[in-house]
């Protein structure tokens, strides 16, 4: 029996959806107007209580304390106590800094990615901009994370891994000892505190932050400044020297990410480090892995020459805190907000705000642990951080950010206190100033006082 082709024969239902549309051309803009309303119902969903249309919940950083996190969020009324998105049309911008210095990464990551997937069904959003320790874990920077948070990414197989990264790690040490001639630092690994540096969790920690990870392909993705109606939000700060769009800003921070993660596919290739080395760790194979080849150049290059460009490529790597994702006034780790004076500040910030035609700038990253939530220069800055992770800061609190209907209010778990109260001490409506291109593509936007991993003078 011969079988007609699968697509020969329309399905019933759309056959009489053609003739519903063939009867009477009136019907045609009904069902246009039906889809319509039915495709938005699939991508956003009602306001169960539209009085949280236009409402925006700002919270700083987590720092891997989810009870905290979640205290929080219950009290502004986002999540119901299943931890599911209970805030209808509401907006929750987070500022960065998810993680580390606390035991719970890994569940503070799994739910603001759940709930970014669940808000917009309710007609709600969640935004999340990059922090500086987001970048930190994804390039290998691990000094504040916790031994409970490794301890959350073991698996059945995780024994099985570190014994074969330390062979791995033996093999490594044979063979650069054998590259470089210097068959001293063929030693022997003192097992005991190999293992004590990579915790159990530590190689499948590594592995979920990269860029085939899950938590890694997902900050990768991440915008490190958001833009919200007339208010900018962002994890460190903008100086008035970065006046590149934000667009533009975002776009070379995702540049950045991709272009470490391209120098550590080469280095891994070439036998400089391994794929699981520390920041620190890749930092000191590349100086000695440099330092070799610039002083075989100094001799004229004898029996070994390096490939072209391999020289290059070590030092543009050695000089990565140069990168506006590492730069400590770039906008991950600028702290101007906090510092600046309030003789000088005023004139700064607005020029900011011009650049950018905004009203506000809301940041995180400075514990306002004396202040709470506090505002400076008119408003014009709004300072969030206020150490949600009791167990590391013992005088933080959880806190939140609420602005509705043009009021700026700061939530704690046990008092909402009004902020701005003077609307006339802030002007709207902006004018947006010029933008110049990345100063340096080949190293970020600013010059760097220092190049090496011991850029940071402050607490990062």
């Amino acid at each position: 029996m011969t079988q007609s082709a699968p697509d020969s024969t329309p399905p019933r239902l759309f056959q009489r959806a053609k003739n519903f549309l063939t009867l009477n051309p009136v019907r045609v803009g009904l069902f246009c107007l039906l889809s319509t309303a039915f495709l938005c119902a699939l991508t956003a969903g009602p306001c169960a209580d539209p009085a949280t249309k236009n409402r925006v919940i700002a919270v700083a950083d987590v720092h891997g304390d989810l009870g905290q996190f979640l205290a929080i969020l219950r009290r502004t009324g986002l999540v119901n106590e299943q931890n599911r998105w209970a805030g209808d049309c509401t907006t929750l911008i987070q500022v960065g800094d998810l993680i580390d210095r606390g035991p719970h990464d890994r569940a503070v990551l799994d739910l603001i990615m759940e709930l970014q997937q669940n808000a917009p069904r309710h007609g709600g959003q969640v935004l999340a901009a990059v922090g500086n320790h987001e970048v930190m874990n994804v390039m290998g920077d691990l000094r504040y994370v916790t031994r409970d948070s490794f301890s959350f990414f073991t698996d059945s197989e995780t024994e099985k891994r570190r014994k074969a990264a330390l062979e791995q790690y033996r093999a490594y040490l044979k063979q650069r000892a054998r590259f470089f001639g210097r068959p001293e630092l063929d030693g022997a690994v003192d097992e005991a505190r190999w293992l004590e540096e990579h915790p159990a969790g530590f190689f499948e920690r590594r592995s979920a932050f990269s860029a085939r990870g899950k938590y890694g392909k997902w900050i990768r993705k991440g915008s490190a400044i958001v833009r919200h109606g007339n208010i900018l939000y962002l994890h460190g700060g903008l100086s008035e020297e970065i006046t590149n769009p934000v667009a533009k800003l975002n776009e070379r921070i995702r540049h950045e990410l991709k272009l470490f993660d391209n120098y550590v596919d080469y280095l891994t290739r070439r036998d400089v480090i391994l794929p699981f080395f520390r920041l620190e760790q890749m930092m000191g194979a590349v100086r000695q892995e440099a330092a070799y080849w610039e002083s075989a150049s100094s001799l004229g290059g004898g029996p070994r020459t390096p490939k072209p460009n391999h020289l290059n490529i070590l030092q543009d790597f050695l000089e990565i805190g140069n990168w506006i994702s590492m730069h400590p006034d770039g906008p991950l780790w600028f702290r101007g907000y906090a510092e600046w004076s309030e003789e000088e500040g005023p004139a700064r910030i607005e020029t900011v705000l011009k650049t950018y035609g905004v009203d506000h700038v809301v940041v995180g990253h400075t514990p306002m642990l004396k202040t709470g939530i506090s505002t400076r220069f008119g408003g014009r800055i709004i300072l969030i951080d206020t150490g949600l992770n009791t167990d590391f800061y013992s005088r933080g609190q959880p806190s939140a950010l609420e602005i509705h209907n043009g009021e700026f209010h700061a939530v704690y778990l046990a008092d909402r206190q009004e902020l701005l109260p003077d609307p006339d001490a802030f002007p709207r409506s902006r004018s947006t100033g010029g933008s110049r291109s990345l100063k340096n593509q080949s190293g970020g936007l600013l010059t760097s006082p220092s190049t090496s991993t011991s850029r940071h003078r402050r607490s990062p």
